[in-house]
């Protein structure tokens, strides 16, 4: 990974289920996991603090992801949605627009873990988070628009959020 401060960690035992169409916790071989759906779109989300570190640039998430079968492709979006004090109706989602890992190769081996990178630049793309802020993540498979998608379920073990160096 690159150089830059860890802003945050996101496992599957804190994540929060979208309203519909959310992943779902399913352990492998006691390593816990997010399963999503090879034919539906499915997300998953966190909500944490910003830590006062952040100096407010772009970042990087890694994606920790496997799948059932070992052929095909993933495609992957991440969104950040800023929370803040007083800046978001939290009665409705205002994320910004996802950044997009697609075509991510699913591991050769089965059980195997493939690490992907979205990167994002600061400002419109970060949702304007600030220092200290609260926000929330979003992950997507965009399994729909998947060509030459795995016909297993990906497996999301962890993802990592890092200031871009």
């Amino acid at each position: 990974m690159a150089a830059g401060n860890r802003l945050a960690e996101y496992f599957p035992q804190g994540y929060e289920p979208t309203l519909t169409n959310y992943a779902t916790y399913k352990p492998r071989n006691a390593h816990p996991m997010l399963e999503f759906s090879n034919t539906v779109d499915q997300s998953a989300m966190w909500s944490r603090p910003m830590p006062d570190f952040y100096d407010n640039g772009g970042a990087l998430a890694y994606i920790f992801f496997g799948a059932e079968l070992n052929a095909g492709i993933v495609d992957w979006d991440v969104c950040l949605e800023r929370i803040g004090d007083q800046i978001l109706d939290i009665d409705v989602d205002s994320f910004a627009a996802p950044q997009s890992a697609n075509n991510c190769t699913v591991p050769a081996v089965s059980g195997k873990i493939h690490v992907v990178t979205i990167a994002f630049t600061d400002g419109a793309q970060m949702d304007g988070i600030q220092a200290g802020e609260a926000y929330r993540i979003k992950i997507t498979r965009g399994a729909t628009g998947e060509t030459g998608g795995t016909a297993g379920k990906a497996q999301l073990l962890m993802m990592v959020l890092q200031e871009t160096p």
